[in-house]
């Protein structure tokens, strides 16, 4: 049997050791060409669009051929794998019987895309070393995006707020640059003793750069989720001592008065809702409508994928009177999507859809929950925990109110929520890979057999 490896001792037993590990080459992974290939995937995800696709499979095939030649796929089938199979067969199903003809099967690629993501990084037993890597590198790239994005601002623009190159639409990148607020965040925090301070100026500089950003885009849902984001890890950090939480809540309340003195365009969304005959939900009111009623007219495997447009005021209109319904004045809009996760699924991938999405949704909040760190465990759990929980709350937290797992965004969630709960089934499950980082001071957890990291 294995063990793995977590410390009593306060944070600062670390510092010894990150100085050398930081200064590890790629080639001292234990699969240097993946790490390599992931870093190289989280730099080019919010700035260059061409290189992703081609990242994306080089980091698949390289993982399938380094697991053949080790013969090690990372364990047998688990609840994971069935989880994430009824997800790919959902989706593929939609595009067999979709109630319309479009784009159904040019969507799939995406899902397949960001579930292999999801489904290998589960799969996989990446070191400590090699995801604080990753998770730097999606810190500098986003933060990098984000100032890009700012100055781009002072040109002439078509478009409302702000938009990392690579991500597009506002609604978008404020996903992504919520994300990896929370990721850097709890990042900081759980390596803030081992740091020098070098590290820890620039992570806070970070944070207040992907403030700003978010000011920028006038999302009031992603002002919220950073609030939330803020004071959860505050909360959370109590069970090590008050300072962060007393420092989140200066920070909360700081960057609420800078959206109320600042954040014109939260304010220009806000007046605009409430003159609209529905001031909660402005325009989503006619298109949640829409996406029922597609929901309704193809109630088991939906539209199609990516064919919520596809349902035009005379097609919902006559079905509506077939079945003795009135098509009232501005109650349903056609639009590109719901605007919401869940009701886009509904529409376009039916209640199977739905169901299978629902479903791994609640496996990650299980997770989460099972792995809710503790004092005593070590900064890559925190780590870890805190980029997935950013992750699953933007996407499933935002997605009440916006469409959030498709494209970057549901890459970038996917890369850090497959990173935690590879991780968890190592030390809570059936593989298991031993910390070489952990002090010498130590309690043991036995967990079963695996690979050294």
């Amino acid at each position: 049997m294995a063990t793995w490896t977590c410390p009593t001792t306060s944070q600062r037993s670390y510092k010894s050791q990150i100085r050398p590990m930081a200064a590890r080459s790629f080639l001292h992974f234990r699969y240097p060409p993946e790490v390599l290939l992931l870093v190289s995937l989280a730099i080019a995800l919010p700035m260059f669009e061409a290189p992703k696709n081609i990242l994306w499979g080089a980091w698949v095939a390289v993982w399938f051929v380094g697991r053949w030649k080790e013969g090690n796929w990372g364990g047998g089938w688990n609840i994971w794998d069935t989880l994430i199979t009824t997800w790919v067969v959902s989706v593929l199903l939609s595009a067999i019987f979709a109630g319309a003809t479009h784009k159904e099967w040019n969507a799939c690629r995406d899902v397949i895309r960001y579930t292999s993501i999801l489904w290998l990084l589960i799969r996989s037993n990446y070191s400590e070393s090699a995801w604080k890597v990753i998770y730097v590198a999606v810190a500098i790239s986003v933060i990098v995006a984000s100032i890009w994005a700012m100055l781009a601002l002072a040109w002439p623009h078509k478009y409302l707020g702000i938009q990392l190159n690579s991500v597009g639409h506002v609604n978008h990148s404020v996903i992504y640059i919520v994300i990896c607020f929370g990721a850097l965040l709890g990042g900081l925090a759980a390596y803030w003793q081992s740091v020098p301070l070098r590290w820890r100026v620039a992570g806070v500089v970070g944070l207040s750069v992907l403030l700003i950003a978010a000011c920028f885009s006038g999302s009031r849902a992603a002002a919220s989720a950073m609030m939330l984001q803020a004071l959860g890890l505050g909360v959370l950090w109590l069970r090590r001592g008050p300072r962060f939480l007393l420092v989140a809540i200066v920070s909360v309340v700081a960057f609420a008065a800078m959206i109320v003195g600042f954040d014109t365009e939260i304010w220009r969304k806000q007046e605009f809702a409430s003159g609209s005959p529905h001031p909660v939900l402005g325009a989503r009111y006619q298109i949640w409508n829409q996406a029922l009623v597609e929901w309704r007219m193809h109630p088991i495997f939906g539209i199609g994928n990516s064919n919520f447009d596809q349902a035009p005021e005379s097609d919902v209109k006559n079905w509506l009177n077939s079945r003795g319904e009135n098509y009232p004045d501005n109650t349903y809009a056609v639009s590109s999507h719901a605007h919401s996760l869940y009701l886009n699924a509904l529409a376009e991938r039916g209640i199977v859809g739905v169901a299978s999405i629902v479903a791994l949704l609640a496996a990650f909040v299980a997770s989460l929950l099972r792995g809710l760190p503790r004092p005593d465990d070590p900064p890559i759990h925190w780590l870890l925990w805190s980029g997935a929980a950013s992750a699953l709350l933007a996407i499933a937290g935002i997605g009440l109110v916006n469409t959030t797992l498709h494209n970057e965004p549901a890459l970038l969630a996917m890369l850090l929520l497959g990173g935690w709960v590879g991780y968890s089934r190592q030390r809570f499950g059936t593989t298991a890979i031993k910390n070489q980082a952990a002090p010498v001071t130590q309690r043991r957890l036995r967990v079963a057999s695996g690979p050294s990291h």
